[in-house]
């Protein structure tokens, strides 16, 4: 549980630095929030008969917010 609060507090991070207007800062943010995500998808999750693995649909979901993040962040900032 106390993992999933810091990804929180990296993304609320994220979006008070691109309110205030802190390119640097708010790419530190974006990218320290998706990478706690993509360390928590990238173990072995296992379904209950714990031969197979979880479904890559979560890691590849993260991976495309992670772009439309990164887009959003761009254009914001004037990045074209």
């Amino acid at each position: 549980m106390s993992v999933h609060l810091f990804d929180v507090q990296h993304y609320l991070s994220y979006l008070n630095h691109m309110r205030v207007g802190d390119y640097c800062r708010t790419l530190d943010s974006l990218y320290h929030y998706y990478d706690r995500c993509s360390s928590l998808t990238g173990q072995s999750l296992l379904t209950a008969d714990r031969t197979k693995l979880v479904d890559d649909e979560v890691a590849s979901r993260s991976y495309r917010y992670a772009a439309l993040g990164l887009a959003a962040t761009q254009f914001r900032f004037g990045h074209r």
